[in-house]
């Protein structure tokens, strides 16, 4: 796993040499004949025998592990149909079975069939597919470890979000890893019972169990993705002690679809976040989840690079790829179309019924 940037938990994260992030994989779901994965419904080819293929938008009904990212590129001198995606499938299989895999859940489908973007595109049209290679499990539950030490706990806090209405909570893995003692808050209830169900360190991800359940569960985005420039808000609790004690709300826009490297995995937004806002739910301008705060561009290694400070370039983890994470783990989350816009204001007073401050002593 390549180092963090800058974490937003209670301290900064381990730096990258250069400008890198946390890497985040996803998970998977079953085929289908006819399938939307972008603009125009593709037909699906058969999955090779050693190799499943899913599509967004479906499900597994087994437990699974991500192993790592695989992509496939098409150039050709037609339009966009089903014989471009199928051609790309078989080299989405072999990079997978490279990787010891049992499937591929397909993340992503760019295509540019026509000239708006570049001239070439009428011509000579780009199809790029994005898939996450998995291995199917058994679902291990990871309980925090207990462990004693002669020296001082360092305490270190970030944000987690319902997601589900029995006490599912979701937050970053770089928040919880390693804590020996763990606990949450909100602005309704003071200390919850709290425990690490699941982690996943490569996506970043960890999912918790709080006692009593918040008072309300987030909402994720369904149907239409995100687009840059589209409004977003992040709620959290950003440095602890130094800011007020109640939940932040800050806004921004969706300043691009990918991340470091155009890694599809992440968006980046320009909602400020500070330390303490790791984990934390990020919202579209209907107030349902879109993705999860993790981490902000290092502006020492930036400045070391580059010569110039950055400014608001923060990055949140795709609510695709969190989506798929919870499907792995067997959550069953709530999802919404966002076709109402309102108030921040508004948006912010609900999102407080399902936050949650984390503090971990290490």
């Amino acid at each position: 796993m390549l180092d963090r940037l800058n974490g937003v938990t209670g301290k900064p994260a381990c730096s990258f040499v250069l400008l890198a992030l946390v890497l985040v994989t996803g998970s998977a779901c079953v085929t289908g004949a006819s399938i939307r994965t972008g603009p125009r419904p593709y037909e699906a080819t058969p999955a090779s025998k050693s190799i499943d293929t899913y599509f967004q938008g479906q499900s597994p009904g087994r437990a699974f592990d991500e192993v790592g990212l695989v992509n496939a590129r098409y150039r050709g001198g037609t339009g966009l149909f089903t014989p471009e995606i199928a051609t790309l499938l078989p080299t989405l299989h072999a990079k997978a079975r490279e990787l010891g895999a049992d499937a591929i859940l397909i993340t992503h489908v760019n295509d540019h069939p026509y000239g708006g973007l570049h001239p070439a595109y009428v011509t000579n049209p780009i199809l790029e597919i994005s898939a996450i290679a998995i291995r199917y499990s058994s679902l291990p539950v990871v309980e925090a470890r207990r462990e004693s030490s002669d020296r001082a706990p360092i305490v270190e806090r970030g944000t987690g979000f319902a997601v589900s209405r029995t006490g599912l909570v979701l937050t970053n893995a770089h928040v919880v890893q390693d804590c020996k003692e763990m606990r949450t808050a909100s602005a309704f209830t003071e200390v919850r019972t709290t425990a690490l169900v699941a982690i996943d360190p490569s996506n970043d991800l960890a999912l918790l169990k709080v006692s009593p359940a918040p008072d309300d569960a987030a909402v994720f985005r369904e149907g239409r993705g995100l687009r840059q420039g589209d409004t977003i808000l992040a709620i959290g609790f950003p440095l602890p002690g130094v800011l007020a004690s109640e939940a932040s709300l800050t806004t921004g826009t969706v300043t691009a679809l990918a991340g470091l490297r155009d890694d599809v995995r992440y968006l980046q937004v320009s909602a400020p976040i500070q330390a303490g806002n790791s984990g934390g739910p990020l919202l579209d301008g209907s107030g349902n989840v879109v993705g999860v705060v993790s981490a902000t561009l290092n502006s020492d290694a930036a400045v070391q690079l580059t010569g110039n400070a950055p400014q608001n370039v923060n990055f949140a983890i795709h609510g695709s790829v969190v989506k798929v994470f919870l499907d792995s783990k067997g959550v069953d989350y709530e999802t919404a179309p966002s076709t109402v816009t309102y108030d921040a204001a508004d948006i912010g007073r609900r999102a407080r019924k399902f936050v949650l401050a984390i503090e971990c002593a290490r």
